[in-house]
């Protein structure tokens, strides 16, 4: 009897040892997670978010820290690096990735807040929204809501030297300026601002040797960028109520909207390298996703990335590689989620 009862007896004891390191196993899983999301919730933080890069092959990589919020992502032109904003903690900064290297170094050193940032055509300078010389405190990360606004902080534009760090105001703190964007050429910046008392779209100078001036059209306009050829600008602008995207030709009054736009609300209109299309995030019953617009007037496709359904704020490059950022609120259950959705696809 005695000697067979030792197998059940050894096979509870390993059941009970595999549980006991199953435990332990995914308390060591959890429990970072939860001090990092209390601590998030405590600083007042409202969302992470990550920005990723999606080769031409297909393959995702993440390439911000995964410690807090960062978005906003312009991705160079040779697709090489990818700029963009934020921080896990404290004044939003902004940071370019090298994809090559696999490095990330900090381009703005903390002493005001910087969001947005947008290569020149050569790649050798960005411009970017800074609220330095605002008379604000500097933006910092727990300031940051929901869906990519800032609320009253003020910016004016800066043009950073990447080669050298040096940084040189192209507007004055004034008014609000927001969501700037290089011409094709590099010689000029469209971006939207509160000059003349409502939203809309002027132009600067890239080297910051002439006050800004609006365009011919008034009406509102946001998250411009020009068409690859430089003849046009693309938009989204209110339609009855509903955001939609749009093509502004240089020198004309007034925009023409999309028609093959028919969703609920788009931002973004981000002209792709070869001149066929714009890339937006749009609003459909499922939520936000990536979308491109096709410029010859057929159908939306879908460019949500895979495992990626609210993917945001796309840029795309000549060889094919797309940069987009995605957020998450801040819980326990929503960042667990997300951390085992990565797992599974490495």
């Amino acid at each position: 009897m005695t000697d067979a009862r030792r197998p059940r007896s050894h096979g509870w004891r390993l059941l009970w040892w595999s549980l006991a390191i199953a435990s332990g196993a995914l308390a060591a899983a959890v429990l970072p997670v939860v001090v990092q999301v209390q601590r998030a919730a405590a600083r007042g933080q409202q969302l992470y978010a990550d920005v990723f890069v999606q080769d031409a092959r297909g393959v995702i990589r993440q390439v911000s820290p995964g410690d807090g919020v960062y978005q906003f992502p312009h991705i160079h032109p040779s697709g090489t690096r990818v700029a963009f904003c934020g921080g896990a903690t404290g004044v939003v900064r902004l940071f370019e990735h090298d994809l090559t290297t696999g490095t990330t170094r900090a381009l703005t050193d903390g002493s005001y807040g910087a969001v947005m940032p947008h290569y020149a055509p050569d790649g050798r300078t960005l411009v970017f929204m800074a609220d330095v010389g605002t008379g604000q405190p500097p933006l910092r990360v727990r300031q940051i809501p929901r869906r990519g606004t800032f609320g009253r902080q003020r910016f004016r534009l800066c043009r950073l030297e990447l080669a050298t760090g040096k940084v040189r105001a192209l507007t004055d703190p004034s008014a609000n300026d927001l969501r700037p964007a290089f011409h094709p050429e590099g010689r000029e910046i469209v971006f939207t601002s509160t000059r003349g008392g409502k939203l809309a779209l002027w132009t600067v100078r890239a080297d910051g040797t002439a006050p800004p001036a609006p365009l011919r059209y008034r009406g509102f306009g946001y998250n411009a960028s020009y068409a690859a050829d430089g003849t046009a600008l693309f938009f989204h602008a209110n339609d009855g109520g509903r955001h939609r995207a749009c093509r502004l030709n240089l020198g004309d009054e007034q925009p023409t909207f999309l028609a093959n736009d028919l969703f609920q609300q788009t931002h973004g209109a981000c002209a792709l390298p070869d001149g066929c299309g714009l890339l937006v995030h749009a609003q459909t019953d499922a939520g936000w996703s990536l979308w491109e617009l096709p410029l010859d007037g057929s159908a939306a496709r879908r460019r949500t990335p895979p495992d990626f359904p609210h993917a945001m704020h796309a840029s795309c490059a000549g060889n094919g590689a797309l940069a987009f950022d995605e957020e998450r609120p801040v819980s326990v259950r929503r960042e667990l989620w997300w951390r085992l959705r990565r797992l599974g696809r490495t």
